[in-house]
């Protein structure tokens, strides 16, 4: 593991990680989001999506994963906006320069922690929380939908928190591409629409659900 030590103790080591594993939790959006809207196939096809994956024993060490990639983009997300700010500070002070940085970059470590709060509430509703069981003693994933997203004021929240979610990924998708040495004149304005497109996506879909279930009174 020398080699990962050598990577993370250089900025350069920690931006290309840091590019690699946002890249990662992207993609697993991408997939979640298509499992998650077979909700609106119904009951029966969201629960047996649910119940396949469950059974499927690479679950457990793809969540160990993702719980550990996310920790190390975390970690890394902080210490890597401490050391800008510090470094940013000693150019102002030398040369009085303003800074040309972006709303989207100025506000990452801002979004970063909504979505940290949202990704802890969220396991702890939908995740580890005594969920109901259905006819053949399985979890009813989509009763416990319902059930959760019946609550308004958890409904605002959990669309307000996946759109900072998507507001960070979009930005997130375009600076993991500079922070891996992929930029190319010729290519950025396809990873800049991808990223621009995934964050809209991302916002819709994931709202979608919450928003039909008060919408649609499923919860009364």
């Amino acid at each position: 593991m020398s080699w990962l030590a050598g990577t993370l103790g250089s900025s350069i080591g920690r931006k290309f990680v840091m590019g690699l594993s946002g890249l990662a939790l992207w993609f697993y959006l991408v997939v979640h989001l298509a499992g998650n809207l077979a909700f609106f196939i119904g009951q029966d096809a969201f629960n047996g999506y649910a119940h396949f994956l469950e059974s499927l024993p690479i679950v457990r060490p793809v969540e160990l994963g993702l719980a550990a990639v996310f920790l190390l983009h975390i970690i890394l997300g902080f210490t890597l906006a401490i050391s800008n700010r510090v470094a940013r500070a000693g150019r102002y002070a030398v040369r009085g320069t303003k800074s040309s940085n972006t709303l989207s970059s100025k506000t990452m470590i801002f979004s970063g922690i909504i979505t940290l709060a949202f990704l802890i509430i969220h396991l702890l509703q939908f995740r580890f929380a005594d969920v109901a069981m259905d006819a053949h003693g399985h979890k009813d994933f989509y009763s416990i939908n319902i059930a959760v997203f019946s609550n308004v004021l958890y409904c605002g929240w959990y669309v307000l928190a996946v759109s900072v979610l998507a507001f960070h990924v979009g930005h997130g998708f375009q600076s993991a591409f500079r922070s891996i040495g992929f930029q190319h004149d010729k290519y950025q304005p396809l990873v800049r629409f991808v990223g621009l497109a995934a964050a809209v996506i991302f916002s819709l879909g994931f709202s979608s659900i919450p928003l039909w279930v008060i919408l649609a009174g499923k919860g009364a």
